[in-house]
């Protein structure tokens, strides 16, 4: 894969230039949204997103109450069109397990068969594949390696590869290796760009989130992600979401804190995934996916990017979600080994081709990039 300077906005991924030209005239920019009258109330917010403030808390609280997926749709959908100028963004990770475990542990995910300590075995994975970014995965909050081990990997990936994005690790497996500060500060001077999104979940009463242990409260989780920022790592948020009041609650939380220390590279909105036997499924509905990619744009406008997870959408709400505000895609499967909550029977894995394609049809351009959303050429892009 080699890097490309390309039309990314020239100081990094948390960083957004609503007025940077493209070589697109306004009237036929992609992606670009006509303006559709609105109640009085959201007027109001429409005007204070247009002059780029943030939305205050009578605001939020407003715009949570909104029924409508129309009228919430059509406010994001004209952020995201104002910010990225209709480019839709994805990446090409390949994804390294840091467990043994994780196919007997994990029904989402049946990939990985490496022994969990092979360091020479995953660095010689990465040599063949030569990806632009790489994600140390696991589904287990508390992990087979020691901070030493994870260091010892590190160290191989980045030596290897000085310039690769090397992203992994959530908030619950920083803490089981010890105290989050001093691990974090270890892990980042090993070779380690960002830490992967948190496992906060929002409960409803609709059934048991699918889950492999106990999760970190939201607010320790919110420390740690702190911790990681001040340690000079970026990192995604994940929410797993229900109910929009406490989404709305929790997206104002995040917001405070991107201000206190930035670092939050993008939002990742996953429904809640309920087991049921041997099989997984959704609790949440297209309307409440596309609700909620919307208000994450809305409420979050000093976080950069509002991820659109299109292996827990589906392809189809994917689609329609990249209208409401979503402007990435997440990674393209470039293996037969990843499930689809949305279809939870199947596999389903998308090449880069075609997830340009799936992009194009809704009037955007799919611009492929690594974990600092820096554009790259993928080899071999069909």
């Amino acid at each position: 894969m080699v890097i490309m300077e390309g039309d990314r906005p020239p100081d990094g991924c948390l960083a957004s230039h609503p007025g940077q030209s493209d070589g697109h005239s306004e009237a036929n920019r992609p992606g670009r949204t006509q303006e559709m009258p609105l109640p009085s109330a959201l007027e109001d917010v429409r005007e204070t997103l247009r002059q780029g403030r943030a939305l205050d808390g009578p605001q939020v609280e407003a715009l949570a109450a909104v029924d409508d997926v129309l009228e919430l749709g059509t406010l994001a959908a004209e952020v995201a069109a104002r910010r990225w100028r209709g480019r839709v963004h994805y990446a090409a990770p390949l994804r390294l397990p840091l467990t043994a475990t994780c196919s007997e542990a994990c029904k989402v995910c049946s990939a990985w068969r490496l022994g969990s300590h092979d360091v020479d075995a995953l660095t010689s994975a990465v040599a063949a594949a030569a990806p632009a970014e790489v994600h140390l995965v696991s589904p287990l909050d508390r992990l087979e390696l020691s901070v030493d081990g994870c260091e010892q990997l590190l160290r191989a990936l980045r030596t290897a590869h000085p310039t690769m994005w090397i992203q992994g690790f959530t908030p619950a497996q920083i803490e089981s290796l010890g105290a989050p500060g001093g691990v974090l500060r270890r892990l980042q001077a090993a070779g380690l760009d960002g830490l992967l999104g948190s496992d906060e979940e929002i409960f409803t009463e609709k059934g048991r989130v699918l889950s492999t242990s106990d999760r970190l409260p939201f607010e320790r989780t919110l420390e740690i992600h702190q911790a990681a920022h001040r340690a000079g790592l970026v990192s995604h948020a994940t929410l797993r979401y229900g109910a929009r009041p406490a989404l709305a609650e929790k997206l104002r939380a995040l917001r405070e804190a991107q201000r206190e220390t930035g670092g939050f590279s993008a939002f990742v909105p996953v429904p809640e995934v309920i087991e049921e036997g041997s099989h997984l499924r959704r609790s949440d509905s297209g309307y409440e996916d596309t609700l909620a990619t919307a208000l994450a744009r809305l409420v979050l406008d000093n976080v950069a990017h509002v991820r659109v997870p299109w292996t827990a959408l589906g392809l189809k709400v994917g689609q329609v979600a990249m209208s409401f505000g979503g402007d990435d895609l997440g990674w393209a499967a470039l293996d037969p080994h990843v499930r689809v909550y949305a279809h939870p029977a199947t596999f389903l894995a998308l090449t880069p081709g075609e997830i340009e394609r799936l992009v194009a049809a809704t009037g955007r351009a799919a611009v492929p990039v690594d974990g600092a959303w820096r554009q790259v050429t993928l080899g071999g892009k069909p």
